[in-house]
């Protein structure tokens, strides 16, 4: 079992988020980096919201990268192979794209083939729709995850299961979504995330035995309201 911790960037400011509505701000994106690194993570996921209109601010997210001795995986704006191959250089150990792989799925092959699988994380944002988990992209039903298959050349090393719905929630992980999953057998490593309260919510999802599920990520699970620290314990 891994446990991931996963923090928004936007215009060098780091927060959290409960259903990517109601931001919880940390400050100062590389302290935060850095004092996130006491824990016993095993890798930090920074989520560039940071819009950028040519190209990435590359000298600052070496800086950030250089922040924190622990592995760390970078997502949002990549475009293309290039952008991809200066983010490893700078630094991180894996990628995380996700429109990129619907809207130029030639451009995403490119990535897997120069990377490696194992430097790339497929994320997938999931909602609730009527009683059917949808896909989203852009705020918008990309397909169903019933009908979302991956074969054996898309494959990721990594497929990251984001549930929208509980995102920050604490409100217990959706244990409905985990059969889909579950029932899905997709055949590379899943990062759940969505609703991670505590080691007892962790243990639970194990007892449902979804081989594929080997890491959980949080971050909202150790901090309250007033932006301390609460639950120390969860990464020990």
């Amino acid at each position: 079992m891994r446990i991931n911790c996963g923090i928004f960037l936007e215009n060098k400011i780091s927060y959290t988020t409960c259903k990517f509505i109601n931001k919880l701000y940390l400050g100062c994106a590389q302290n935060t980096v850095y004092h996130f690194d006491k824990f016993n993570y095993d890798e930090i996921c920074i989520i560039n919201k940071t819009n950028y209109v040519d190209s990435f601010d590359m000298l600052y997210l070496k800086s950030l990268s250089e922040s924190s001795y622990k592995p760390k995986c970078y997502a949002g704006g990549i475009r293309n192979l290039d952008q991809a191959k200066k983010i490893i250089e700078i630094g991180f150990e894996r990628v995380s794209v996700r429109n990129l792989f619907f809207e130029d799925i030639y451009e995403y092959l490119k990535i897997i083939k120069s990377l490696g699988r194992q430097g790339v994380t497929l994320c997938i944002d999931v909602k609730l729709i009527d009683f059917i988990y949808f896909i989203m992209i852009n705020n918008q039903p990309m397909i169903s995850l019933i009908d979302f298959n991956l074969n054996d050349e898309l494959l990721p090393g990594e497929l990251f299961i984001n549930n929208i719905d509980l995102n920050g929630s604490l409100s217990g992980p959706d244990f409905t979504l985990l059969s889909i999953l579950r029932e899905k057998k997709f055949k590379t490593n899943i990062n759940y995330c969505g609703g991670i309260r505590n080691i007892v919510d962790v243990n639970e999802i194990e007892k449902f035995e979804i081989d594929a599920i080997t890491t959980f990520t949080a971050a909202s699970t150790i901090l309250d309201g007033n932006q301390k620290l609460v639950n120390n314990s969860f990464f020990l």
